[in-house]
């Protein structure tokens, strides 16, 4: 079976055609320096795709493998229905929504989190 055009449709456009902006949500910064501020956006977009991917994955595998063995221990159904809702959050998140911290004193510390739940 074949669809057939009887008649076809004219359009004609005229002005001035033009895409429109989106405003990307930026991440917020408290104290960090401009430099910081790069490094910062730029381990955010890694998380991302870290975090993409492996929910990929997880929705990708029905039994065990070295990977997911290395990464979340034992294959068993619970263990990757936990991971993959884990991942599934995660991935949810925007890390370009959150506010960044750089004004952590402390000798040693490298980064901080502050858990919460995020709320839409």
């Amino acid at each position: 079976m074949f669809a057939t055009v009887e008649d076809a449709a004219e359009v004609k456009l005229s002005g001035n055609l033009a895409v429109p902006r989106v405003h990307a949500k930026l991440a917020t910064f408290v104290g960090c320096p401009p430099t910081n501020q790069s490094l910062i956006n730029a381990a955010a977009a890694a998380a991302r795709n870290y975090v993409n991917n492996t929910y990929s994955y997880i929705l990708g595998i029905s039994g065990g493998s070295p990977r997911h063995t290395t990464w979340f221990g034992t294959y068993t159904v619970s263990r990757r229905s936990t991971v993959r809702i884990h991942f599934q959050s995660i991935s949810s998140s925007q890390f370009s929504n959150f506010t960044y911290d750089c004004t952590c004193t402390r000798n040693g510390t490298f980064a901080y989190v502050c858990a919460y739940i995020l709320q839409s």
